[in-house]
């Protein structure tokens, strides 16, 4: 027996995908609670949002893992939001800097560079797909800078994904 019944095409709409670049290793706590809030407001109006420091299994002693976890989900991502770390420094977290500098040469400690490496997959992943928005997240938190910088790209590709 066939049984019929009206088809809401609207709730059949495929979620956008917001691939969510941030701090991981080294984040602080507010950086990591700023980066869940983000998400939870994106999944809260219908996004499906990849987070790596939630969805990216983090245990992989090489990275190489990590890194094509994130590159499939980037490529996935219809948006790709960055919440951008600047290194605002005073004397005292310059010289914490440069100590923590000597310790990541003796082996003690490692600096994450993810941020950056997911920036370029992103930015390449655009030049294929030039429908796909980078969006920095945190803009009134970066300022532009007086030359060229990665604040300034930053900029330059926000303005230009919300055309």
């Amino acid at each position: 027996m066939l049984i019929s019944r009206e088809i809401d095409w609207g709730s059949m709409k495929e979620k956008r995908k917001v691939f969510i670049i941030q701090s991981v290793r080294g984040a602080t706590k507010a950086e990591r609670e700023f980066a869940i809030s983000h998400a939870a407001r994106l999944e809260n109006s219908s996004y499906e949002v990849y987070l790596p420091a939630r969805n990216t299994n983090q245990n992989d002693p090489v990275g190489l893992r990590i890194c094509t976890d994130n590159r499939k989900a980037i490529a996935n991502a219809d948006e790709i939001h960055i919440i951008w770390k600047k290194n605002n420094l005073n004397w005292f977290q310059k010289l914490l800097s440069w100590f923590v500098g000597k310790l990541q040469k003796w082996g003690g400690l490692q600096k994450s560079e993810g941020s950056y490496f997911d920036f370029g997959m992103s930015f390449m992943a655009q030049h294929f797909l030039p429908d796909k928005k980078i969006i920095l997240v945190n803009l009134d938190m970066i300022k532009p800078t007086g030359g060229k910088s990665f604040e300034n790209v930053l900029h330059a590709l926000t303005k230009r994904s919300r055309k």
